[in-house]
């Protein structure tokens, strides 16, 4: 179930963004895998969680807002669950992200109903795992992104950091990626790619 914290960054034909997961992933630094051990994702308290997204300025988030989603899946095929979250913007302490790349915003879950449900998405896997039950659980986040420039830009590398009470500083859960490149492997024509990443207004 879910026990470990390092994040996987990929970007789909769909969705030109990072993605964290958790999940053991070989685009995690190996120091952020180190810090990350230290976190336990079912007992972590929802009201010190912090995302922060950074990106660089061909691009800049197109919502005042980060969308999460926490999965619960079963292998045995038994219905899981999915919870869906939106992070706000915070004006805090960011120790960690001083030579974070581009523009950096950091999110938090939108107040007491969102981390209270936070908290009962850790109780339902851990009870899952009392139970004996074989699944995994999962947090994704989808940053809704637009470009500043009139034609698509060469790259678009994208870093997820995550910060938690048991973090003094934000660890990044991915190496920079480049979700264009990543989306263009996976076959997205010029088309699909505009679609996803369209002007800022």
């Amino acid at each position: 179930m879910m026990k470990t914290l390092p994040a996987v960054a990929r970007a789909t034909a769909r969705s030109l963004a990072a993605c964290a997961a958790l999940a053991a992933c070989d685009t995690t630094p190996v120091k952020s895998a180190l810090a990350l051990a230290k976190v336990d994702p079912l007992t972590t308290r929802a009201d010190a969680l912090q995302l922060a997204v950074a990106v660089p300025d061909t691009v800049r988030l197109r919502e005042n807002r980060l969308p999460m989603t926490a999965t619960l899946a079963y292998r045995d095929g038994r219905p899981g669950s999915v919870h869906r979250f939106d992070l706000v913007p915070v004006k805090a302490g960011a120790p960690g992200l001083g030579d974070a790349p581009g523009e950096v915003t950091v999110f938090a879950l939108d107040g007491a109903e969102a981390q209270a449900r936070f908290t009962a998405f850790q109780s339902e896997v851990r009870a899952a795992e009392s139970a004996g039950l074989k699944g995994s659980g999962a947090l994704s986040t989808d940053p809704p992104l637009c470009r500043t420039t009139t034609d698509l830009p060469p790259t678009l590398p994208v870093i997820v950091y995550i910060k938690t009470a048991e973090l003094a500083r934000f660890v990044p859960l991915n190496r920079p990626l480049d979700t264009l490149q990543d989306a263009r492997r996976a076959g997205a024509d010029a088309a699909i790619i505009d679609a996803a990443l369209p002007r800022c207004t």
